[in-house]
């Protein structure tokens, strides 16, 4: 029940801002652009800092859902990777924080890489069910790869680290080439 509350959500965000004027971009699309301080249009109160400790720069990314059509007893729909620039903000402006903050968009496409992958390597097998438990351990990893990957580069100070990080997820992505783009997803209930 939590999952179709949060994909209506991400969907009815989705909707609004697609019909957004071009010059107010609200969701910038994975691989559209590259990430620039310019999309950090959010403001820094609406968001409490993360335990407590002062915060540069806060990214809202996620992967959503699009539905795309109901047929023939499967539900059809798109995984894509979305920077939500109004909910997103900095405080201080740096290439180093900037690269951080966009290997964060990154780890977001990897996952909704592994989550087509998986799709299509179910075909007419996938069910909801299957989906959900998937996708709830991609979550997991999603949360874990993202607290080792700051921790390991201190927020993009350590700058040696952030290059290591930079290429492990470049070769990740790049390893999932065949699934980048967002392709239709079928399943059965």
């Amino acid at each position: 029940m939590m999952f179709r509350i949060i994909l209506f959500l991400l969907w009815t965000i989705v909707s609004m801002s697609l019909n957004a004027q071009q010059d107010d971009v609200e969701i910038l699309f994975w691989g559209e652009q590259e990430l620039e301080w310019t999309h950090f249009r959010g403001d820094e109160d609406m968001l409490a800092p993360v335990k407590g400790a002062p915060v540069d720069a806060m990214s809202k990314i996620a992967v959503v859902f699009e539905r795309d059509s109901y047929k023939g007893g499967k539900w059809c729909f798109r995984a894509q990777t979305i920077f939500v620039t109004k909910e997103s903000w900095c405080r201080h402006k740096g290439e180093a924080l900037l690269q951080h903050e966009r290997l964060h968009f990154d780890i977001f496409e990897l996952i909704a890489r592994r989550l087509r992958k998986f799709a299509d390597e179910q075909g007419e097998e996938l069910t909801r069910s299957l989906f959900d438990q998937h996708f709830a351990r991609l979550e997991t990893e999603l949360d874990q790869f993202n607290r080792e990957y700051d921790q390991e580069t201190g927020y993009g100070a350590r700058s040696q680290s952030q290059l290591e990080w930079d290429k492990k997820v470049k070769s990740a992505l790049d390893s999932l080439l065949e699934y980048n783009e967002s392709v239709l997803i079928c399943m059965r209930e």
